[in-house]
């Protein structure tokens, strides 16, 4: 594209040039007064012009074309995230329809007497680690080694927590409505005797244990064995029973059921908020980008509109520098008929002559004409049913 040099005087296309070749003319009545054309320097600036607007329409449509692709991305990211949002939405109104039935009916419950599962763990970890060391000293009576010893006390110290737990696992389902007959029933009984039986059978060993001399000795305390059995009997008869009272408060099988789906139901609304909120984000982030874009391709259409009109405003003013020094060197003060139509025409160039930039983008209108092409097709259906 060629640049105009305003300030140099001995351009062919200075102020100072354009008032000698009208001069020159205007010596010989160029135009002539009837001419219905311009002259020819006239017309050498205009081409000029022309040619400055055709480079201008080429240099600009090259910069749009990366400029539209950015804007178009950033166009089709912003539709995706809002899709990606619309269903989100969706997903969280689905979460939302499940937790709110599961919520009033966990509010039913509320007040009911049940044990926290965490403190729940934490009385059968007290249990079994208080029965361990006592279970070890009664053994070791027996002549056992170390290794029998702890496998015993082992056994003992877990299988009674054990024994209590299922036993309130099974009171809460009532096995004792319909009889004593059902399977439910005969293990509830189970879970009652066979703890029993062993409660009286370590009492027993227990027994035998205070009454040698040994331990009289160490202790230096003359015990009775049967106070002492009563006593061991007692406790683990008493650790049993709190052991089966919290298994019974700790499993209610309606709560539980309800928690649990709740939690789920809880978990799902988490995760349908969070991936909203993360769709909502990449929203805002397509909606700057696309923004950005935008009010870059505007300030570059516009700084072309503007250089356009520089070099519309600057052809004219040569122009006129031009009749102005052709008319005071004409002996005939009459102006040819020709200028009173203006200057000559210098026009932007396609697109730029829109003034409007094109903002549809290829995917747009491969989606209108995909809907478009399904709507025609429902129609043919419909008239061919009909």
């Amino acid at each position: 594209m060629i640049s105009y040099r305003y300030f140099v005087p001995w351009s062919p296309y200075s102020r100072f040039r354009a008032g000698r070749y009208g001069k020159m003319d205007g010596k010989q009545g160029i135009p002539p007064v009837d001419s219905r054309a311009f002259s020819d320097y006239e017309m050498e600036i205009k081409n000029l012009a022309d040619e400055n607007m055709d480079g201008l329409a080429r240099l600009w449509a090259d910069d749009d074309r990366r400029l539209k692709a950015d804007y178009c991305n950033a166009k089709s990211e912003l539709a995706a995230a809002r899709a990606e949002v619309n269903c989100a939405r969706g997903a969280l109104r689905t979460a939302q329809g499940k937790f709110d039935p599961v919520a009033q009916e966990m509010n039913q419950h509320y007040g009911a007497i049940l044990l926290n599962p965490l403190l729940y763990w934490l009385l059968i970890l007290i249990i079994v680690g208080g029965e361990f060391p006592l279970n070890s000293i009664v053994f070791r009576v027996m002549g056992e080694s170390t290794v029998a010893t702890y496998i015993f006390s082992t056994a003992i110290a877990f299988g009674l927590p054990a024994a209590a737990h299922l036993l309130g696992l099974f009171l809460r389902k009532r096995p004792f409505a319909q009889g004593i007959g059902n399977t439910e029933a005969v293990l509830t009984i189970l879970c009652i005797v066979l703890p029993v039986v062993g409660i009286l059978s370590v009492a027993y060993l227990r027994e035998k244990y205070f009454e040698s001399r040994e331990i009289e000795s160490i202790l230096s305390v003359k015990l009775d064995p049967t106070a002492v059995t009563l006593v061991f009997i007692g406790i683990n008869l008493l650790v049993f029973a709190l052991a089966a009272f919290a298994s019974y408060l700790a499993h209610d099988p309606v709560i539980s059921n309800c928690r649990k789906r709740l939690r789920l139901a809880t978990r799902e609304l988490n995760e349908a908020q969070r991936q909203l909120q993360a769709a909502q984000q990449r929203v805002e982030r397509a909606e700057k980008r696309l923004d950005g874009a935008k009010a870059h391709r505007e300030a570059s259409f516009q700084a072309t509109i503007n250089r356009g009109r520089e070099i519309q405003d600057f052809t004219q003013r040569l122009i006129a520098a031009y009749r102005a020094s052709n008319l005071r060197a004409r002996n005939n003060p009459q102006t040819p008929g020709i200028w009173g139509k203006g200057y000559p025409e210098i026009s932007f160039r396609p697109p730029l002559n829109t003034g409007k930039l094109d903002r549809s983008c290829p995917s747009e209108e491969a989606a209108a004409t995909a809907e478009a092409g399904s709507g025609s097709e429902a129609a043919t259906h419909a008239e061919g049913g009909s």
